[in-house]
């Protein structure tokens, strides 16, 4: 009763069904962070940026609320840490999790026309944090030009009210479960655990030192290339994926298929102004039939739109998160206290991880007040991966491609962003390593030195803000 008490309160919440998997597997390798940024067309300004954070945690007090670790699950707690903006000097994707000490599962950065916020996965999903991120970055401008005129309701969305954007949207939905359902999930999970895809080769690089290779092209040539196909941006996206990852592996000396996770918002199917996680994971699964062959558009399209149409039913959906409500309801996970229930479910998630070769996620298009849009340059996302990972954003008429690698070799993005330029696509290439030149003669402009150079700034102003005897 006193539990529920508290949650009623807003001092404490439990994690949605999606999340209680991210405390227990992140690691130093993989930390469960991903990042969203918005680039402006003039540097930014630290001391206002920090008035537009505190103003923004108003209206997104959970965001101040503290991971805690229980007995059998962790939780949300109400917390008064401060929540200061900081130089981006971190490596990318620094840990935001640490079972010894209590901090905020969120950061914001800044450096040169950058703001970035960097996010725990436990606390929200991509959608929820745009959400935030657009809120922040609409007060900023507000702060930073005081002639803009920006209503309320560009900012937030004014029909959702705080309780709204708390909701559990998997147990609103998910929480029946017929006996067809169950017995659906039950086999879709015993499958998963069973899967095995192709991987993709190579050395790791160092915990701490995934590499970001940011590919803009055009939105509208993008959409152009999609809709000639007949098919969607993400379907296209993939297609050229697989080619690129098939190309890098032939001939191809294992017969295991090819398999490009898929995240999906599932707000646009189950309404929801839920800004907690709530998305579903889809799969496309590809036999190449000649290991030395790379399949052709035209053999690779249709296959994957069939996969991607049939696995947004509503039914199918239903059953994917009725595999993971009943999961999280087995008897024995929920007996076992978090200090053994941690390591399973990281063994579990391991196992998972062997039937996929690599994930693309499409954010889509962020929409922003119409004053803000002549102050933007780009929004983008990246996330922390095992392998190798793309994210959409879109934004005006540039589509941010963020490929986000934990292998020191990059092969795999260099063949993708090949396919991009000979598609007919103006690339421009930015990436946090000199790697980027080898992009720029496959057709991109390089433009690494400016990441370079803001970063090196970044990092200097914050040495100079230390005190002496730091």
């Amino acid at each position: 009763m006193r539990r529920r008490q508290r949650e009623a309160a807003g001092t404490w919440m439990r994690l949605d069904n999606a999340s209680k998997i991210f405390p227990a597997t992140a690691n130093a390798a993989d930390t469960k962070v991903y990042r969203l940024y918005c680039e402006l067309r003039a540097k930014v300004d630290p001391e206002l940026l920090q008035t537009a954070l505190d103003r923004t945690l108003l209206r997104f007090p959970w965001f101040r609320m503290a991971l805690g670790r229980g007995l059998f699950w962790y939780y949300f707690e109400s917390s008064d840490l401060p929540a200061r903006v900081e130089a981006d000097c971190h490596p990318l994707f620094a840990p935001l999790h640490d079972t010894d000490r209590r901090r905020l599962p969120f950061r914001v950065l800044h450096h040169g026309r950058r703001i970035a916020v960097e996010v725990f996965h436990a606390l929200s999903d991509g959608t929820g944090s745009f959400s935030f991120l657009r809120c922040l970055v609409s007060e900023y401008l507000r702060l930073r030009h005081p002639e803009l005129d920006i209503a309320e309701s560009e900012i937030v969305d004014i029909g959702s009210s705080q309780r709204q954007h708390l909701d559990d949207s998997f147990r609103r939905w998910f929480r029946q479960r017929p006996p067809r359902v169950r017995r659906q999930a039950a086999a879709s999970r015993r499958s998963i655990l069973r899967r095995r895809a192709l991987q993709i080769p190579g050395a790791h690089a160092a915990p701490g030192c995934q590499t970001v290779i940011e590919a803009g092209v055009p939105l509208s040539a993008a959409l152009e290339c999609s809709r000639a196909a007949g098919v969607s941006l993400t379907v296209w996206l993939a297609a050229l994926l697989l080619q690129a990852i098939y190309e890098d592996q032939t001939p191809q000396r294992s017969g295991l298929p090819a398999v490009i996770d898929v995240p999906v918002n599932l707000r646009r199917i189950f309404p929801s102004a839920s800004a907690r996680n709530f998305f579903g994971l889809l799969s496309l699964e590809h036999h190449r039939p000649d290991p030395a062959v790379v399949p052709p558009l035209e053999e690779l399209l249709p296959l994957l739109a069939g996969q991607l149409r049939q696995q947004l039913e509503p039914a199918g959906l239903q059953a994917r998160a009725a595999r993971l409500l009943a999961f999280e309801r087995q008897p024995l996970i929920r007996i076992l206290p978090t200090v053994l229930k941690d390591p399973i479910l990281s063994l579990i998630h391991r196992l998972a991880d062997r039937g996929a070769t690599s994930s693309l996620s499409n954010l889509g298009v962020v929409a922003m007040p119409a004053a803000c849009r002549p102050h933007i340059a780009a929004f983008g996302s990246a996330t922390s991966t095992r392998s190798v990972q793309i994210c959409a954003t879109s934004f005006g008429d540039r589509l941010t491609l963020c490929l986000t690698s934990a292998l020191a070799v990059h092969e795999v993005e260099r063949l993708f962003v090949r396919r991009l330029v000979r598609a007919g696509l103006e690339v421009e290439v930015t990436s946090n390593t000199e790697w980027a030149a080898a992009l720029t003669a496959a057709g991109g402009r390089e433009s690494a030195e400016r990441e370079a150079a803001e970063r090196e700034a970044a990092a200097a102003e914050a040495v100079e803000s230390e005190p002496a005897d730091a």
